[in-house]
């Protein structure tokens, strides 16, 4: 996507132009034009006072101006933090995803919500495990490595479920007026990270889809919740050879554990 190259240059003059300059960080005034409640106020100047102590940081003003551009594509997104790498981390600031934080990083494409509030991101960045502001695979190398995001939940609390369906109904309802198709993918996904498992029956209707994107994507998804109805579909677009998604169904399948 063209929106990559311009990230890239961006770090490129990063690096060269700011390297030696004290940073001049995000100015408060503009979260509190984002209709940031008393709370994730609190909680982003704690984090700002300790930064150093991590490897995130604040953006800095120059960032943050430079990432303008991303507003075409993620309106609903104010970036605030940012690392060594030019991967940044952006907050809902509005919309069916509100206070949630997302990841936006040069190798992978994904608007995803992955933590379900602020105080949330930071206790993962402050944790000592945590390196650069990067999008957890759903299946890594080594399997015995715990999934260090919240989205996809596996084990929400009741209220979180009553919240994350009410938003994902509400990002449902606007996809027939999407044209765009990575714009609709990119909003499948964010219904599908959010998702809880007990609603996952109504997600099964995007195997029928003809989004590439989408049919490479799903079939891990529903394997990372083991959610075992999606078995069949994914059986079925291995035994039929089904473009563009049965290499992928054959993988996700051996993420299962499949009692027959």
């Amino acid at each position: 996507m063209s929106f990559f190259k311009k990230l890239f240059n961006m770090t490129d003059s990063k690096n060269t132009n700011t390297a030696h300059s004290e940073p001049i960080y995000i100015n408060e005034k503009l979260l509190i034009d984002h209709h940031l409640s008393d709370s994730e106020l609190a909680c982003f100047r704690t984090f700002k006072q300790v930064h150093k102590n991590y490897l995130v940081h604040p953006i800095t003003q120059e960032d943050y101006q430079a990432l303008e551009y991303m507003k075409e594509f993620l309106p609903d997104i104010c970036f605030l933090w940012s690392d060594e790498y030019g991967n940044y981390a952006g907050f809902f600031y509005r919309g069916a995803l509100r206070g949630k934080i997302m990841i936006l990083t040069h190798s992978e494409t994904l608007y995803a919500p992955l933590y379900s509030s602020m105080k949330s991101f930071i206790a993962a960045v402050m944790d000592s495990s945590f390196e650069e502001l990067m999008i957890p695979r759903l299946f890594p190398t080594d399997l015995s490595e715990s999934y260090m995001a919240d989205y996809p939940a596996k084990t929400p609390t009741v209220k979180e479920q009553q919240e994350n369906y009410t938003a994902a109904k509400q990002l449902l309802s606007t996809l027939d007026s999407m044209s765009d198709e990575e714009s609709y993918a990119q909003t499948v996904f964010q219904i599908f990270y959010i998702m809880p498992h007990e609603h996952l029956d109504e997600l099964l209707v995007f195997f029928d889809s003809d989004n590439l994107y989408i049919l490479q994507d799903i079939p891990y998804l529903f394997a990372f919740h083991h959610y075992q109805p999606a078995v069949a579909y994914l059986k079925e677009a291995v035994q039929k050879n089904t473009p563009h998604i049965s290499s992928h169904a054959k993988r996700a399948l051996t993420y299962y554990t499949i009692t027959d």
